[in-house]
């Protein structure tokens, strides 16, 4: 791989400045790849990513002007190939949109060989005393349910193809997060889905992985901000780098994607049911619980 290095994006209301992070270089010419979650972070950078490595693109997302935005860059990137890049604009937990984005890139590419399940929420009040039934539902329902069917409605040409899914997953998967017990749960159940379809696909030549991220700033947080009185990144992010061991440095959206694409290219043919932390070392240092005045942001 040729290192290169590209610019990691700043986040809305976040400490974190435009940095340079080391950006590789993979190979998917040929390749037909859907990325769900690709209006933002890592969703974003491993679009960029993968059209760099010059992939046709299926990105799926909520927001329909930053998803524009990401789509112009990969074919910017490109070098003004608009034909390798379509998006779709919906919400995954629907059943209509989930069927719409793999009809309409077969309908587009003629077949698909990678899929990129990014697209997740984060919410307010899901600890044990706060949580409602709505919030324990919209966490499942984007988080593990649309994962799981949307994997199920791409299995038929995935498995023609011989292809493989890559799942954004959490390292809130197996260490204690004071807080956050339903997304963490969420987590919990994706490596579980990781490992057992693994298992299932293997026979279909299917590889199943994931990507646990320690904290990276991205706009995920965003709902967690009611006023501009705390900075939930900075607050967080604080908290998370006095539990990073490799000098408090942060993980950036493109490191994740790194790591993404590794699992999804060809190099990676004999790798599966895989939970692939990408935390600095973060998970050896213990659980975190956010200081008292976090709850005031939710």
């Amino acid at each position: 791989m040729i290192d290169t290095h590209t610019k990691c994006w700043q986040v809305d209301r976040s400490i974190v400045h435009l940095a340079f992070t080391s950006m590789a270089s993979f190979d998917f010419s040929d390749k037909v790849a859907i990325v769900t979650g690709a209006s933002s972070g890592i969703g974003e950078a491993t679009a960029l990513l993968f059209a760099k490595g010059g992939a046709s693109l299926m990105l799926c997302g909520r927001d329909k002007e930053r998803l524009k935005t990401v789509l112009n860059q990969c074919i910017e990137l490109s070098g003004g190939d608009v034909e390798r890049f379509v998006s779709f604009t919906g919400d995954l937990t629907d059943s209509v949109v989930r069927e719409s984005i793999i009809e309409k890139t077969i309908a587009t590419f003629g077949k698909l060989d990678i899929l990129i399940a990014n697209a997740g929420i984060v919410l307010p009040n899901t600890d044990v005393f706060a949580a409602t039934e709505n919030v324990f539902d919209r966490l499942v329902d984007m988080n593990v349910k649309s994962t799981f069917f949307l994997i199920q409605n791409a299995l038929p040409y995935l498995q023609k193809s011989k292809g493989n899914i890559v799942c954004v997953s959490s390292v809130a998967s197996t260490i204690p997060h004071g807080r956050s017990v339903l997304y963490s749960m969420t987590k919990a159940a994706i490596d579980s889905m990781i490992r057992c379809l693994a298992l299932d696909l293997a026979p279909k030549e299917i590889r199943v992985n994931a990507v646990n991220p320690s904290y990276t700033p991205t706009r995920m947080l965003r709902s967690f901000q009611a006023d501009d009185k705390i900075d939930v990144d900075k607050l967080i992010g604080g908290i998370e780098s006095t539990k990073q061991p490799m000098n408090g440095q942060w993980i950036y959206p493109q490191d994740v994607a790194n790591n993404i694409a590794f699992l999804a290219c060809d190099g990676a043919r004999f790798v599966t049911g895989i939970c692939h932390v990408v935390d600095g070392g973060r998970q050896f240092m213990g659980p975190s619980l956010p200081p008292c005045e976090f709850e005031s942001t939710q």
